[in-house]
C-alpha cells in the first residue's frame, strides 16, 4: 500500500490542493495524492472523492474553458461549459476505463480536452442551426417540442421510481425536461440549493443513478 492509499479522502484533497499549488508555481510537486483521489472518484465510484476532486479542480476547468480561442463567441458563461466538461469526463473515465490513464498528467490532459470539446460542440450546434431557414427552424422546433414533451413525461415517471427524494426529482425535471442551467435553478428555487456548485454536485450524483438504468440509457 502506498502512502496516498492509506489516507482519508479529506487528507488526500488537502494534500492534492497543496501539491497543485506547487505545480502551478512551477515548483517540485508530488502527484500521488491527486491521482489517488481521482482513482477513488472514478475507478471506485466514491461520491465523496468525486466531490473533493471537483472542488480542487473547479477553477482550473473554468480557466481552460476561458482559454478556448472562440469562447467569446459561445455566449454562455464558463460555468455552463465546465459543467458539461465534468459530466463528459466522468462518464469517459469511470469504472474499468480509468485503468487507461496511468498518471495524473494524462487525466488532467483529458479533462482539459473535455473543457475545450464542450465549447467546440456548442459552437458547432449553433452554426448548424444558423444554416436552417427561419421557417424550417420553426417547423422543426414545433415537431420536436411535441415529441420531446411526451418522451420527457414518460422519462420522468421512471425517474421518480429511481429517485425517491423529492428534491432529486425536482432537479431531474429542471435539467432534463425544462433544460434549466444551474444558475437558473438556484434563482428559481431559492433555499433548495446553496449555489450553482451544489446543484452541479447533486446533478452528478443523480446522473450516476439514472445512467445505470437500461430503460433511460
Amino acid at each position: 500500500m502506498t502512502l496516498a492509499q492509506g489516507m482519508s479522502n479529506e487528507e488526500l484533497a488537502r494534500l492534492c490542493t497543496i501539491e497543485t499549488e506547487k505545480f502551478n508555481r512551477r515548483q517540485s510537486s508530488d502527484a500521488q495524492f491527486c491521482f489517488e483521489l481521482f482513482r477513488r472518484a472514478l475507478a471506485e465510484g466514491v461520491p465523496e472523492a468525486f466531490t473533493l476532486v471537483y472542488r480542487v479542480y473547479e477553477r482550473q476547468v473554468q480557466s481552460w474553458v476561458l482559454r478556448h480561442p472562440q469562447f467569446a463567441l459561445a455566449h454562455e458563461p464558463a460555468e455552463y461549459f465546465a459543467s458539461q466538461a465534468w459530466s463528459r469526463f466522468f462518464f469517459a473515465l469511470r469504472g474499468p476505463k480509468f485503468a487507461n490513464f496511468i498518471a495524473l498528467p494524462y487525466i488532467l490532459s483529458y479533462l482539459q480536452q473535455c473543457a475545450f470539446t464542450a465549447v467546440a460542440l456548442h459552437l458547432r450546434a449553433e452554426q448548424r442551426s444558423q444554416t436552417l431557414s427561419l421557417e424550417a427552424q420553426a417547423n422543426l422546433a414545433h415537431h420536436d417540442y411535441a415529441e420531446q414533451r411526451i418522451l420527457a413525461e414518460e422519462m420522468m415517471r421512471r425517474v421518480a421510481e429511481l429517485l425517491p427524494d423529492e428534491r432529486d426529482q425536482l432537479l431531474a425535471r429542471c435539467v432534463f425536461v425544462e433544460r434549466l442551467k444551474p444558475r437558473e435553478i438556484v434563482r428559481d428555487f431559492p433555499g433548495r440549493w446553496k449555489d450553482e456548485r451544489a446543484v452541479s454536485i447533486d446533478l452528478y450524483r443523480i446522473r450516476r443513478i439514472l445512467r445505470n438504468d437500461p430503460g433511460l440509457r
